[in-house]
C-alpha cells in the first residue's frame, strides 16, 4: 500500500487487493495515532508546571511593624499545597524547585489575608512586595551578575485591621535551575505600619508560581 508524502498515511492504489474495509482501517488507526502524537504535544505545551499553596489556618509567626517578613516563614506549619505539577513537592510554593533548568517566563503571585493580633492601628498602611533575582549570564561563570525585578502592592486599611491585597510579578530568566540548584531566587515579603500590635496572616492566603511559556534562545 502506498503511504502519503508528508504524514505518511495508507493509502490504496489500483495493485493492492480488493479489500476496503482492510484499508479503511489501516487508515483510521494511522490517523489515529498521529493525533495522539499531536493531542500529547499540545498538551505539554500548555500545560506547564506550576505550584499553589494555601495557608489554611492563621499564620503562627507575626511581625512587626515596619519591618519586611518572609510570607512563607510567617505561615510556616500551615500551608498546603493545592496543586503542584513539577513533580517535586515543595510547600514553598514561590520557590522555582522543580520548574527545571530551561529558560522560560514565569509569574509568582501571592493573594493575602492580614489582621493585627491586637490593638488596630487606623489608616495604616500593608505592603506586599515580591523580587526575583534573575542571573543575566551563565551562574556557573565567574563573575555572575545578576538583576533584581519587583513588583509591589501597597493598601490602606480602614480602621478595622483586616487587609486583603494581590501582588503579581512576571520575569523572564535564562536559569531558573542548574541541575539540583535554583539559581533565580524569588522573595515574596510582607510589613505594615500598624504600631499597636504585631500582624499576622489569615487562612486562605495564597502563594503560586508557574511557568507562563518557553524562551527560544537565539
Amino acid at each position: 500500500m502506498e503511504l502519503t508524502p508528508n504524514e505518511r498515511f495508507p493509502y490504496p492504489d489500483g495493485n493492492d487487493p480488493g479489500n476496503g474495509a482492510l484499508d479503511l482501517q489501516a487508515l483510521a488507526e494511522s490517523i489515529d495515532a498521529k493525533a495522539q502524537i499531536q493531542l500529547t504535544n499540545f498538551r505539554t505545551k500548555l500545560n506547564k508546571k506550576m505550584r499553589v499553596a494555601r495557608l489554611i489556618g492563621t499564620g503562627p509567626n507575626s511581625i512587626g511593624a515596619n519591618a519586611f517578613g518572609d510570607v512563607f516563614t510567617m505561615g510556616a506549619g500551615q500551608w498546603s499545597i493545592l496543586i503542584d505539577t513539577t513533580g517535586t513537592f515543595l510547600l514553598d510554593a514561590s520557590s522555582l524547585n522543580g520548574f527545571g533548568p530551561e529558560p522560560g517566563i514565569f509569574r509568582v503571585g501571592c493573594h493575602l489575608s492580614s489582621n493585627p493580633v491586637g490593638v488596630v492601628t487606623a489608616n495604616t498602611y500593608r505592603e506586599l512586595r515580591i523580587s526575583a533575582t534573575v542571573p543575566t549570564n551563565d551562574p556557573s561563570l565567574f563573575p555572575a551578575n545578576t538583576t533584581i525585578k519587583r513588583s509591589l502592592s501597597k493598601v490602606f486599611e480602614a480602621s478595622t485591621g483586616f487587609v486583603s491585597q494581590t501582588c503579581e510579578l512576571e520575569f523572564a530568566t535564562l536559569f531558573p535551575a542548574q541541575g539540583a540548584n535554583v539559581v533565580t531566587t524569588v522573595n515574596v515579603e510582607f510589613q505594615h505600619g500598624n504600631t499597636g500590635s504585631n500582624v499576622q496572616l489569615l487562612a486562605s492566603t495564597l502563594l503560586y508560581t508557574y511557568r507562563v511559556c518557553d524562551i527560544e534562545v537565539l
